[in-house]
């Protein structure tokens, strides 16, 4: 499989759909990622997988099999290392640019998972 690319309508919809996202950072995530689909198993019975890396950062991948906190997880990381994010998260006040990086993530998740 390879790479999925958005029509200009289909960005629009992503876009006012959620308003409180970092635009630059979703766009950095969408520009990257890679759905492969596989199939596990035997041809009566195939389990299919799907395995969603990242261009230029190989290290950070998670698949199907994965809860939405691990991949959100793998997201953050990713971000930490590109240098889109850094995580000054403190428990004793709210942090309104964390939550806004998590709901951009949330929403890229959203967006690439597919719907059951």
């Amino acid at each position: 499989m390879g790479r999925f690319f958005l029509t200009e309508s289909e960005r629009q919809d992503i876009s006012n759909q959620y308003n409180e996202i970092d635009r630059g950072m979703l766009n950095f995530l969408l520009r990257r990622y890679k759905v492969e689909l596989k199939k596990l198993g035997d041809d009566e019975y195939p389990i299919n997988l799907s395995v969603v890396t990242f261009e230029g950062f190989p290290e950070h991948s998670f698949s199907s099999f994965n809860n939405k906190k691990q991949m959100e997880r793998v997201i953050l990381n990713l971000l930490e290392d590109a240098g889109k994010y850094t995580d000054e998260y403190d428990v004793s006040s709210l942090n309104t640019t964390r939550q806004t990086v998590l709901k951009t993530i949330r929403a890229f998740l959203n967006f690439i998972l597919p719907k059951k």
